[in-house]
């Protein structure tokens, strides 16, 4: 399985990318739940997004938006399957 950690596997230019989407998204769900996540639930976030987001940018997109979408998709489907 990816891990953050994986980013490193990328350019700088790519980096930046995941990165601010990575921040964005997080940022959106701490916003929508209203309530402060557990160390527990926002490495689970990041661990879920991340690795949506390294399978999408590797399909080619480089959108920040649309990259965005995809990792909030993924995290939703990852939710549901709970």
């Amino acid at each position: 399985m990816m891990t953050v950690q994986s980013f490193s596997a990328y350019d700088a230019k790519a980096l930046r990318l995941l990165s601010g989407v990575l921040f964005d998204v997080k940022r959106t769900v701490e916003g929508a739940v209203m309530v402060p996540l557990s160390e527990h639930e926002r490495a689970d976030v990041t661990r879920v997004v991340a690795d949506r987001l390294m399978r999408v940018f590797d399909l080619g997109e480089r959108n920040h938006d649309a990259l965005k979408r995809a990792a909030l998709a993924g995290l939703k489907t990852s939710l549901a399957g709970r």
